[in-house]
């Protein structure tokens, strides 16, 4: 009870009804290093799936929850699929992602109203991070490549040079042999021409 100008009041806490209307999460804004991505360059119009580089630096979801009983009590929540599936608190009404590893991350949003009715409709985004250019495919296919090429240039290279040193030795071998008989030949006929 309390005493007011017109007597006294009573007031029952139970009777105050609790808003379960569920509110609904938007995805107001998408920011890449403080710019706008492509696609999403005005409030709320963003592509389904956000292509980014490998590296991209800080990328930002700003988030609204639409339930204006009490802005101040609403809370949000994300979680990334890709990841884990446990909901985590914002703090705020942004999410701020570093450092994600190439490939497809699928963030969800819901958010709760003043009373703590959490949302049914649950905004989600795909985000997907391209590979490392030495993750590409085609630097693969390179790689592969050069797996199997240099083995092989290695081995042709070393057979030519030894087919070169073998040739070499070889006219070495009948440049000696034809000194030699030339040597024979000189000597036999000296010899002879002594005898």
């Amino acid at each position: 009870f309390f005493a007011g100008k017109g007597g006294l009041n009573a007031f029952y806490p139970e009777s105050i009804p609790i808003n379960q209307r569920t509110p609904t999460v938007k995805v107001s804004r998408i920011q890449r290093n403080d710019e706008p991505v492509p696609g999403a360059e005005s409030e709320f119009a963003f592509p389904a799936v956000v292509n980014l580089p490998y590296g991209f630096g800080n990328l930002r979801i700003e988030l609204s929850v639409l339930d204006f009983n009490d802005p101040v009590k609403n809370r949000l929540q994300y979680r990334d699929l890709s990841v884990n599936a446990e909901w985590k608190e914002l703090q705020e009404h942004y999410l701020i992602i570093r450092g994600l590893n190439s490939g497809s991350h699928t963030f969800q949003f819901r958010g709760s109203n003043n009373d703590g009715v959490w949302s049914t409709n649950i905004a989600e985004i795909e985000l997907v991070v391209a590979p490392p250019f030495y993750r590409h495919p085609l630097m693969v296919v390179f790689y592969l490549l050069s797996a199997v090429l240099i083995p092989i240039w290695y081995f042709r290279h070393k057979q030519a040079r030894y087919k070169e040193t073998q040739q070499a030795l070889e006219e070495q071998v009948t440049k000696r042999t034809r000194e030699l008989e030339l040597a024979n030949t000189s000597r036999e006929r000296f010899f002879a021409n002594v005898s």
